[in-house]
């Protein structure tokens, strides 16, 4: 536990002077200013990649590539690229099927998974993987699918949760 607090009384501890939470960042109001709806709407658009990428998939088992001896894993295939069933069924894609994952930047080869995780049009591919141990590749890097111009305007941090892609069969 990191601390007790009333949930009824929760926001009682605000300490701003009108004890309300401000959402306003002052670095970010020329930038909210550009928002123009119909150029949001046209920087979208996809064209050539019509799925959407969520590069780093999160389990409770993931650990830094470089501590990890891949032996953990050898009872089941860990790094996959999970599809919405509705895709895999569009596109007659079946579980375990290696699949090409093409982006900007580059190209990996996963085994499918179909699951209810991904939403239709997304692909989720976890990270930490893509390990070399002893010669041999386990899994693929996902930090290769994105491109270092995609990234946050203040932070400069790559945009791994939107990295427009398409799919090709191997």
């Amino acid at each position: 536990m990191i601390g007790k607090m009333d949930r009824e009384k929760n926001l009682d501890r605000v300490r701003t002077p009108d004890g309300k939470i401000h959402l306003y960042i002052e670095e970010l109001e020329d930038w909210m200013g550009e928002i123009e709806p119909e150029e949001e709407k046209t920087r979208l658009e996809r064209g050539d990649f019509p799925f959407v990428l969520v590069a780093g998939r999160h389990f409770p088992y993931n650990a830094n590539t470089i501590m990890r001896d891949p032996h953990w894993n050898r009872c089941k295939e860990v790094c996959t690229v999970l599809v919405s069933r509705e895709d895999a069924e569009e596109l007659d894609l079946k579980d375990g099927e290696k699949i090409s994952v093409i982006t900007e930047a580059s190209r990996i080869v996963l085994p499918v998974e179909i699951s209810t995780v991904a939403a239709k049009g997304v692909l989720v591919i976890p990270h930490g993987f893509g390990l070399l141990y002893q010669g041999e590749a386990y899994g693929a890097n996902v930090n290769l699918l994105t491109k270092n111009t995609r990234r946050d305007r203040m932070t400069a941090t790559p945009l791994h949760r939107f990295v427009p892609c398409r799919i090709e069969r191997t």
